[in-house]
């Protein structure tokens, strides 16, 4: 369940920190809560609820545009749309801010671990040899910014290999779009 408020309110009832919030979808909302007291009920499992402030989402229309550019950029290349996604976030995607060393034998269960979402940005010379290597944030998890800056590079790579991409105002109309 997924749900945006600006109401929060908090009391303590028998030394136990009750949390209100008021949501605006009040049927759908109502309908979810049922369902999960239901299955709490039949189960000795938990909920794991996170609140958090809400960040502006970079749109779908231009995560879509993007795959299809990524689809016509691997056709081109004769490379798998995975792997050329890979490419695109190694030049134009977010990293974490950390990198990790690891043998070579390493290197492949970190490739697997992280369905290839990593890159070796050095090698360590020596006996062992070791890796470091940066894990590359997919674009699902980017803001409007970032987005954007993954979207540019992609179009960038499109036009070179003479693919049609959508006009300037058509890609501003879509960063337009991106914090609505």
């Amino acid at each position: 369940m997924n749900f945006i408020t600006k109401y929060i309110d908090t009391e303590t009832i028998n030394n136990k920190y009750i949390i209100k919030l008021t949501v605006n979808h009040f049927a759908k909302t109502v309908q979810e809560i049922s369902d999960l007291q239901d299955w709490l009920k039949q189960t000795d499992k938990s909920l794991s609820i996170t609140i958090d402030k809400e960040h502006a989402k970079r749109s779908l229309n231009a995560n879509a545009y993007m795959w299809v550019l990524v689809n016509q950029i691997a056709d081109v290349l004769g490379k798998s749309k995975d792997e050329t996604y890979i490419q695109m976030l190694t030049d134009y995607g977010q990293r974490e801010p950390e990198l990790i060393r690891v043998v070579k034998q390493g290197l492949s269960i970190l490739q697997r671990a992280t369905d290839n979402h990593c890159v070796v940005v050095d090698i360590i010379v020596g006996e062992p040899v070791y890796y470091d290597v940066a894990i590359l944030i997919g674009s699902s998890n980017y803001n409007t910014k970032d987005m954007a800056t993954l979207l540019d590079g992609v179009i960038s790579e499109a036009k070179e290999l003479g693919i049609d991409t959508a006009t300037p105002s058509e890609i501003a109309k879509m960063k337009e779009r991106w914090g609505k």
